[in-house]
């Protein structure tokens, strides 16, 4: 009698990200980068590559002038781009031109009175619900967000004189906002009309874990288009000349220290003694030992400590944009 054994799916599945997402959207979806340079037998069987397109993605159409995200906005989800293009505002722009009101500032007694009406119910995000589709030239559907868009009139104007960068076809953005849980470094507008594939982050979390070409692919697209922006945008490196700028881009390695499930760890660490903690934190580089770099700190938060008797001592939290192995 043949044995049996019973694969469990992740449960998030029970609630697909797109909803209308069909065999053909997915048989779409493998023929393009980075999908079709990956390896589906480097998945396992319980969470196939098939299985996350066609589970934790799903394809939305956002017309020209439409904001796709907001700079200062949380994202739970990264995006690539299947056709069209679309436009990254580096500098910014108004809030009351991205639909977000401008906040009264409150005082010391209104904070107080806050904190005694602040609900009781946990920190949730909410799900843009696919409600639509819309059929393609190839018979594959496209999901429409019931989420209120917000459109910009007379982009060209609006956008004079702005420092923007243009995302094409098979480029990737969002990850690290979604896979940090930090907010949108940037707003994001759709160039004209453009078709774009939104990954919850779960399932991005899942190929970058089960191949190297999704990570290749995020990295060479980051270096070709954003690395000397968050460079320039260190102090440190802000008044540097162009080519010595562009010398410090080429020599620039990227390292990922830790997971992105930090949520358990935190809590554990929480009940933990405070001189054990640091035991279970990845290290990025060891006090005594000599420097080969600078490390400057991307997304997150990495802590600073000095030995003290038999332990450690923190001395300071180093954040975005922040720098250690100067001196």
């Amino acid at each position: 009698m043949p044995l049996e054994i019973a694969i469990t799916r992740p449960q998030r599945w029970d609630a697909p990200f797109g909803e209308l997402m069909t065999d053909g959207d997915v048989e779409r979806l493998l023929r393009l980068e980075p999908f079709v340079s990956m390896d589906p037998t480097e998945f396992p069987a319980a969470v196939p590559l098939a299985g996350i397109l066609r589970n934790d993605t799903r394809v939305v159409d956002f017309p020209d002038g439409s904001i796709v995200v907001r700079e200062g906005d949380y994202g739970n989800s990264a995006f690539l781009v299947l056709s069209g293009r679309v436009k990254v505002v580096l500098d910014g722009l108004d809030d009351m031109l991205l639909g977000r009101p401008k906040q009264p500032k409150t005082g010391l007694l209104g904070s107080m009175l806050r904190l005694w009406k602040n609900p009781k119910l946990p920190e949730v995000r909410g799900k843009w619900c696919a409600q639509e589709a819309t059929s393609q030239p190839d018979g594959t559907t496209s999901d429409h967000s019931a989420h209120p868009r917000i459109f910009l009139q007379d982009v060209p104007r609006l956008l004079y004189g702005s420092h923007t960068l243009s995302l094409h076809t098979g480029e990737i953005f969002g990850e690290l906002a979604a896979m940090t849980r930090m907010p949108r470094a940037a707003t994001v507008l759709a160039d004209g009309d453009a078709q774009l594939l939104e990954i919850r982050w779960q399932g991005l979390r899942d190929l970058m874990r089960r191949t190297e070409a999704l990570r290749n692919h995020i990295e060479r697209l980051y270096r070709e288009s954003s690395l000397r922006v968050h460079l320039r945008e260190t102090p440190l490196l802000a008044d540097l000349p162009e080519l010595e700028l562009s010398a410090v881009a080429e020599a620039t390695v990227f390292e990922t220290h830790g997971n992105f499930e930090w949520q358990a760890a935190f809590d554990a660490a929480t009940k933990s003694a405070p001189a054990d903690a640091i035991v279970n934190e990845p290290l990025i580089v060891e006090e005594g030992l000599p420097s080969d770099g600078l490390t400057l700190v991307l997304a997150g938060v990495a802590r600073l400590s000095h030995r003290h008797g038999l332990g450690h001592r923190t001395i300071a939290y180093l954040g975005k944009g922040q720098v250690h192995g100067l001196a």
